[in-house]
């Protein structure tokens, strides 16, 4: 079975597949992207899909297989960040304590997705009720800007 129809399976069992003919790249960012937070057993996208659940790492490498599976050019990209005590107003106790000691540094994974203007950077991290936290949530996927320093040949 192709992952976009287990994707699409699986939206079914958890009663939030809309009433449409196909999965479009724009439906497939949203069910990604609103799959809970929380790590499953294996980054293998049939793992993150069975479980319906996943970090940013195992969300990406779903997304970009359906996305593939879906004729778009799509590349895995890795960028360092820090998570700082800036927006952790809503965080839990435990975790403002370890930001209040300083930034905190990760290893982000998004998509860059080949489109009409150039790469992409495509973020489906964060579900959209993850706003209230203060997180980055994407509200939709498009493909139609440039996002600089992604280039065919590689990441950022």
């Amino acid at each position: 079975m192709s992952l976009s129809a287990l994707l699409q399976q699986e939206a079914t069992l958890q009663e939030l597949w809309p009433t449409v003919d196909s999965l479009t790249p724009a439906l497939a960012f949203v069910l990604v992207r609103d799959l809970p937070y929380q790590a499953a057993t294996s980054l293998q996208p049939e793992a993150t899909l069975r479980q319906w659940r996943g970090t940013s790492p195992g969300k990406h490498y779903l997304l970009r297989a359906v996305l593939e599976e879906l004729g778009l050019n799509v590349r895995i990209v890795l960028a360092t960040h820090h998570f700082t005590a800036d927006y952790s107003e809503a965080f839990p106790p435990p975790l403002q304590a370890v930001l209040s000691l300083g930034p905190v540094p990760d290893v982000h994974t998004f998509l860059g997705v080949d489109g009409p203007e150039g790469w992409t950077a495509v973020d489906a991290t964060w579900p959209l009720m993850a706003r209230r936290l203060g997180l980055p949530a994407n509200g939709a996927f498009r493909r139609d800007g440039h996002a600089p320093g992604l280039h065919p040949g590689g990441g950022v």
